[in-house]
């Protein structure tokens, strides 16, 4: 017999594949997003299978970025001193992947809500600009969250949900570079009216 996670995957399945025929056209692209419905619910289904164990899997993305990227945990003063095998157990590593996991949540969540999506992301990119974070660290994390996919979701993370990721990360990552990049052009404004 079926468990209730697979009962409720298998409904899932079945509702996209049925969805044409109701009404929902799985192939309509999101103008701003350049996401299909089709896309952004390959994206809810296997956040939600990531999600089921959000604090390993947040741990896991950012122990991967650390990895790849060594000087990123320079950025994290609570953990720049702690040997990256202890940070799965560490208190403050498990609290920030959670936080983080949270504000993805609340992302993936509002897919449909552009307005709401383009002003988190732009808080995003406002909190880091504070937090002196350079923007092309995006990239690596982009890396790092593909790869906890790949790992925590196996054959269930197919080659067309990791698109629809890449496509949706790319999105959501130029919304905050591009906040970057605006008080950037605002610092330099700035400068110059001192200047004058």
């Amino acid at each position: 017999m079926a468990t209730g996670g697979a009962l409720k995957q298998m409904w899932q399945s079945i509702v996209n594949a049925l969805g044409g025929f109701f009404g929902a056209d799985q192939t309509a692209v999101d103008e701003t997003t350049g996401l299909s419905v089709y896309e952004k619910n390959l994206i809810r289904s296997s956040w939600e299978q990531a999600m089921k164990n959000k604090k390993k899997f947040g741990v896991d993305v950012f122990i991967r970025l650390f990895k790849h990227h060594p000087h990123s945990q320079d950025l994290f003063e609570q953990l720049r001193d702690i040997p990256i095998e202890e940070l799965h157990e560490n208190r403050k590593m498990k609290a920030h992947a959670l936080r983080v996991m949270a504000s993805l949540n609340s992302l993936v969540e509002n897919l449909d809500d552009i307005e709401v999506l383009l002003e988190m992301l732009q808080n995003v990119g406002r909190t880091h600009i504070r937090h002196h974070v350079d923007k092309h660290y995006y990239d690596g994390l982009g890396t790092a969250l593909m790869e906890a996919f790949e790992e925590e979701l196996k054959d269930k993370f197919s080659q067309k949900t990791k698109d629809a990721w890449l496509k949706a990360y790319g999105v959501m990552t130029k919304v905050i570079v591009d906040e970057y990049d605006e008080a950037q052009t605002n610092a330099n404004e700035s400068t110059v009216d001192k200047e004058s």
